[in-house]
């Protein structure tokens, strides 16, 4: 007797389940999708992670040679600029001691010089020995 009355129960139980089903098969759907997309995306998040990660160290590794690089140049500006002062200061003191004065052109042909060869101080030694006649030497 108890085990036709749990059997009664039990069908009872499965119909109004079923019912509620089809009532609000909505629901059911998309919870289903959810565990069906869960399920399948578990295998990919870790791949996904690693991948992440992966390119997030790249963006590092580049954002730092992007910072040396900036610091390089910032840097050769830097001696370019105190190359081009050293060389001008050099000049007018010769000039100065010969009792001459630079004129424009001669001084903007000297920051010339110097800014295109700014690698290179003897090609500035001489293209300045070029512009003025006489030899200054820059480092």
């Amino acid at each position: 007797m108890t085990a036709k009355i749990l059997w009664v129960s039990s069908k009872h139980l499965i119909k109004r389940v079923w019912h509620w089903v089809k009532s609000h098969w909505q629901i059911c759907l998309a919870a289903t999708v959810l565990i069906v997309v869960s399920l399948a995306s578990r295998a990919r998040t870790k791949a996904l992670m690693e991948s992440l990660l992966h390119l997030r160290g790249s963006y590092e590794k580049e954002s730092e040679g992007l910072r040396q690089i900036h610091e390089k140049e910032v840097a050769d500006l830097k001696l370019a600029e105190k190359r081009k002062s050293e060389a001008l200061r050099a000049v007018e003191e010769r000039y100065a001691a010969d009792n001459r004065k630079l004129d424009r052109k001669k001084k903007q042909e000297i920051k010339e010089a110097v800014s295109k060869n700014v690698e290179d101080p003897n090609e500035i030694t001489r293209r300045i020995a070029e512009i003025t006649g006489f030899s200054v030497f820059v480092e």
